[in-house]
């Protein structure tokens, strides 16, 4: 017989859970030798009760200070109030508990507590608030089971007690970036000298399609024309009603030409758009033709002269069988905004492409859009050649959520999941002081990542990336948010938008509750093309700013320029440049 627990495990008078749960020490320093019931107030009523149901032996109930705690025994009770619950525990302890194969004897330890020991008990853990030294502890594999279920889906990083920069603790994709760089710049350099026919090549390498010297790289207006006829009308009416919220939102962020005078010179500056801007799409995991609206809108808002769009040939047909045309909802999207070209290549070839001009591609002053670590590191190494400029280091996606113990764990667990949605290498991080709510947060997950469509995907992006960093306070969480910096930011706590408003960097902050990361994707307004891997603490999101140059002006007369001369004349001298000075004395001479 199990034993059972008569320990105060909830908030609420009236529903109190009996639970004995082994604590076992998941980075391998110590046997996991103890297991104690929880303490009163530990978790909410809500969740005690929805443990009550669905939770059974063995069941991993949370991770928290690098310790994962598994249920060996559950029941329930109710009472008509908190001072009657009583404290004593039940039932016998004879039979062993066998977890992942080791064997744990049960005995009574005190009132409303069981231990199980094999030897010797844990030590205590010694450290601020009791928890285990801040570091971050291995995700471990997921065919690792407790009775059949699996292990908690979050790595704890406990950063409780340590107010050091926790930067190099945060969590990102591992990517061998010198295998990347090398791969990309053999793309570069074979557009660069192939031009078109580099460019199939390439797309039959990396994509699987194989075009031939006779079959074009611009997709046809008759092509774009039935792709936007036959766009479902509902689908049609979202992309129109983003492409409005979009349009009002970077209109409204386009910086304004100014100009005033001083000391009798006139100076100010002037916002050229770029001749002609370049937007990639990607076309790999998903359909994105949300980055149609994103990257065309603000260059259309800008004044941009002409608009090409790369994208990979990797859609089917109308028949559902691939065809070799991008995917038909992208080229659907263009063509309703009025991209003026549309060229079926993807990769790091298509960003070389638009950078050194092809037969088929016009060389571009400015590449823009979201991509894979090939597309960014493309967009990076051109740049760095002075070929083009881009928007900020777009990489795998990323969302923070900072949240107290007010958050909605089911709401928090699903932000989380639909980040992981996008990508094995997308980072999900939730920054809590409160232990009860990850853990709530891990119970929730379950449902969630059972239910979505693409779970092995969002498996692999939470095994990998999927973080709980654990704070003191909400001071120390907006520390830990802003070294961070993430791509997406959101907050759930009380007087969420002044506690969204300490935190300095974030590609875009997402205020309060009903305001999920999924609004700014799609048509909120704002630009979903945003920094990631922790760049947004020096760059910030694509807007209609990143298609204008600006251009400084000076206008002087002869009495503004004599007003100004002694000091230039001193400053010039300083440096030892006199020919500065000469410049100006000549049309003082001139003047006389």
């Amino acid at each position: 017989m199990q034993p059972h627990v008569d320990k105060a495990f909830g908030t609420g008078p009236t529903v109190r859970l009996r639970m004995g749960v082994l604590r076992r020490d998941l980075d391998g320093s110590k046997p996991p030798t103890t297991a104690t019931a929880m303490r009163p107030g530990q978790l909410p009523t809500a969740l005690v009760r929805r443990l009550a149901r669905s939770t059974r032996d063995g069941d991993v109930v949370g991770r928290l200070g690098g310790d994962e705690f598994v249920v060996v025994c559950i029941d329930t009770v109710e009472y008509g109030a908190l001072e009657q619950a009583p404290r004593r525990a039940t039932g016998t302890a004879r039979e062993p508990i066998v977890v992942d194969g080791a064997r744990y004897r049960a005995k009574a330890a005190g009132p409303g507590v069981v231990r199980w020991a094999e030897g010797q008990a844990i030590p205590s853990r010694a450290g601020p608030h009791g928890s285990a030294p801040s570091r971050r502890y291995p995700h471990p594999p997921l065919h690792r089971r407790v009775q059949g279920h699996r292990m908690p889906r979050l790595t704890v990083l406990d950063l409780r007690g340590d107010r050091s920069d926790p930067r190099d603790r945060m969590p990102r994709p591992r990517v061998d970036l010198a295998a990347a760089r090398e791969g990309v710049e053999a793309s570069l350099a074979a557009v660069r000298d192939g031009g078109d026919d580099a460019l199939r090549q390439l797309t039959a390498r990396f994509d699987g399609v194989e075009l031939g010297e006779h079959d074009g790289l611009v997709v046809p207006e008759e092509v774009l024309d039935e792709s936007l006829a036959r766009l479902a009308p509902e689908l049609r009416a979202a992309l129109e009603r983003a492409a409005d919220q979009v349009r009002w939102f970077h209109e409204r962020a386009r910086p304004q030409d100014w100009e005033d005078e001083r000391d009798g010179a006139r100076m100010g500056v002037w916002h050229r758009p770029v001749q002609r801007a370049g937007v990639y799409v990607p076309g790999g995991k998903a359909v994105y033709p949300s980055t149609v609206v994103m990257t065309a809108v603000p260059a259309q808002v800008a004044g941009v002269e002409q608009l090409v769009l790369c994208t990979p040939p990797t859609g089917t047909g109308f028949d559902g069988a691939p065809d070799g045309w991008p995917n038909r909802t992208i080229l659907a999207a263009a063509r309703l905004l009025g991209v003026d070209r549309v060229v079926r290549v993807g990769g790091a070839q298509a960003v070389a492409a638009m950078a050194y001009g092809t037969a088929s591609v016009p060389a571009c002053d400015l590449v823009v859009g979201p991509g894979n670590l090939y597309v960014s590191l493309a967009k990076q190494q051109l740049a760095a050649e002075g070929r083009i400029g881009t928007d900020g280091y777009a990489g795998p996606t990323e969302v923070a959520v900072v949240a107290d113990d007010t958050a909605d764990p089911r709401v928090v667990a699903a932000d989380l999941v639909a980040q992981a949605e996008h990508d094995e290498l997308a980072t999900a991080l939730l920054i809590t002081p409160d232990a009860e709510l990850a853990a709530a947060v891990e119970v929730a997950l379950e449902t969630e990542v059972a239910a979505t469509r693409h779970r092995a995907r969002v498996e692999a992006s939470l095994q990998g990336q999927g973080t709980v960093a654990l704070v003191d306070d909400l001071d120390h969480a907006v520390e830990v948010a802003e070294a961070f910096a993430a791509e997406h930011l959101e907050v759930h706590t009380r007087q969420a938008r002044a506690v969204a408003e300490r935190i300095r960097y974030a590609g875009t902050t997402f205020i309060g509750q009903p305001t999920p990361v999924s609004l700014g994707d799609y048509a909120a307004g704002p630009n979903h093309t945003l920094p990631t891997s922790g760049t947004a603490r020096f760059a910030g999101g694509l807007t209609t700013s990143s298609f204008l140059v600006p251009v400084n002006f000076v206008e002087y007369d002869d009495a503004a320029l004599r007003d100004l001369a002694d000091s230039v004349h001193v400053l010039a001298t300083s440096e030892d440049l006199p020919a500065h000075w000469r410049a100006v004395e000549v049309r003082l001479e001139r003047g006389r």
